[in-house]
């Protein structure tokens, strides 16, 4: 089903339904310009994960996800139901889809290992022209405790790259699938 959804401060659903997580969160992200049409930039946001991979430092996911693993985490083993369209509900890799709008938005809550609750965000938004977007990567994280807060304090300086190459990566994506069809 489609669940039209907005990221809210302080959602249960965005803190893994516990209490002890903090109710405002911490966020970074990117954005980047893409010279393909709002339709083929969210095909690949659409399409991200599973079998085809992740865009932007696949090694650093893949090397997150062995670290899951040993933790007692789900690591990279699920990928996902079909690889090129999204429901709520579905798991992408360690990722759990909890909100779809068709076209704009895919709200992804982590089911990897985490001290605290963590959401990323893909957005498409329309560009300057007709056969132009906008694609925003943010990640929202709800800290649990004082090891959480550590946990973000520590990835902020790589957050930052990670998200803006991946917003790029999947403009990239959009306008490799645009030349192609």
């Amino acid at each position: 089903g489609v669940m039209p959804a907005r990221w809210q401060e302080g959602a249960l659903v965005f803190r893994a339904g516990r209490p002890d997580i903090a109710f405002y969160s911490r966020s970074d992200g990117g954005e980047a310009e893409c010279h393909a049409s709002t339709d083929a930039a969210w095909h690949a946001v659409a399409s991200i994960g599973g079998r085809n991979g992740w865009p932007a430092f696949e090694w650093l996911w893949r090397i997150r996800a062995a670290f899951d693993r040993l933790i007692g985490g789900v690591g990279f083993r699920r990928g996902r139901r079909d690889q090129n369209e999204v429901r709520v509900g579905d798991t992408i890799d360690w990722w759990r889809v909890v909100a779809v709008e068709p076209g704009r938005r895919l709200t992804l809550l982590a089911e990897m290992k985490v001290p605290g609750a963590a959401v990323l965000e893909l957005e498409v938004l329309p560009g300057a022209t007709e056969d132009t977007s906008r694609v925003s990567a943010r990640a929202y994280f709800h800290p649990a405790g004082l090891w959480g807060l550590l946990y973000w304090i520590a990835l902020v300086p790589i957050h930052g790259p990670i998200f803006r190459r991946l917003a790029a990566a999947v403009a990239s994506r959009a306008e490799a699938m645009e030349a192609r069809s």
